[in-house]
């Protein structure tokens, strides 16, 4: 996930003691992610897709 939180693919919001707090919109995020994965979408063409 931090992976694709470095690529912009997911905007995570931190705690001060910099724990990631997920909400229902990242996990429909990375289900989406996964979907393309699945699909063989290459990364650039979900890079495409969130831009």
């Amino acid at each position: 996930m931090r992976y694709y939180e470095k690529h912009g693919l997911l905007d995570i919001k931190r705690e001060n003691n910099r724990y990631p707090i997920y909400d229902d919109s990242d996990e429909q995020q990375l289900k989406l992610i996964s979907l393309m994965k699945y699909a063989a979408f290459s990364f650039k063409k979900s890079m495409n897709y969130y831009l």
